[in-house]
């Protein structure tokens, strides 16, 4: 069984998010696309109304599921003239479609790409869904019981180094960096705010008050745990 929650990435990048899907909304989105979307997408879209991943295809550049409203951007508003194809994911070079060429009622799930590529990448969305592998970026994982306020300057002792200011508008994940040797050390800790937006962003005002508390951004780890990349 395919546990749809641990999908979405946290903290969900906001504007991307459209508002709680209704019964209403996926009827109204049915009729304007002209096909029934999988059952497996509309749980999905339940839990969280589109937005970016945290799993995708192994050597692919998808990076979300679009919801179904009236935000753009959105699987009911997708501007495509492709008869049968329905992008879910995409950057107008390349999209994941639901793909009903050949099936009406069951798309399988299809890479179309601007340079004519046509290529069928699972025979379901359930099927696609399975297919979904965790990104982690390269993090290690540190697991200790000492806040950050007292591990971050164990570390800068350790290693003679010292780290930036937090920073927590880059993607939403408070993270600090230090210059080390020839690298970059980075370091966030699992727990992160269940959404962001930029300050800069014109829903700024809008969204910002829907951040409500924190959220792991692993579950598979425990709450007092550093990731730290080099």
């Amino acid at each position: 069984m395919i546990e749809l929650g641990s999908f979405w990435r946290r903290p969900a990048y906001l504007p991307y998010v459209q508002t709680p899907l209704t019964q209403a909304m996926i009827i109204a989105a049915e009729e304007k696309l002209g096909y029934k979307l999988p059952s497996e997408l509309i749980e999905l879209l339940k839990l969280q109304n589109g937005g970016y991943l945290r799993k995708g295809l192994k050597n692919s550049p998808n990076t979300m599921i679009l919801g179904i409203g009236d935000i753009s951007p959105s699987i009911s508003n997708y501007f495509w003239d492709q008869a049968g194809l329905i992008p879910f994911d995409g950057d107008g070079h390349w999209e994941l479609c639901l793909d009903y060429r050949n099936d009406k009622t069951n798309p399988c799930i299809s890479y179309i790409s601007q340079m004519g590529k046509d290529e069928k990448i699972a025979k379901s969305f359930k099927d696609y869904l399975s297919m979904l592998e965790l990104k982690t970026y390269g993090y290690h994982v540190l697991e200790s019981d000492i806040i950050p306020q007292l591990m971050i300057p164990q570390i800068e002792k350790i290693l003679n180094i010292k780290f930036d200011p937090l920073n927590k508008w880059a993607d939403g994940i408070p993270t600090q960096k230090a210059n080390f040797k020839d690298a970059i050390i980075s370091i966030k800790t699992n727990m992160v705010p269940t959404g962001f937006i930029r300050k800069n962003h014109e829903r700024y005002a809008e969204l910002r008050p829907t951040i409500k508390g924190y959220i792991k951004l692993y579950d598979e780890l425990k709450e007092n745990t550093y990731l730290i990349k080099v």
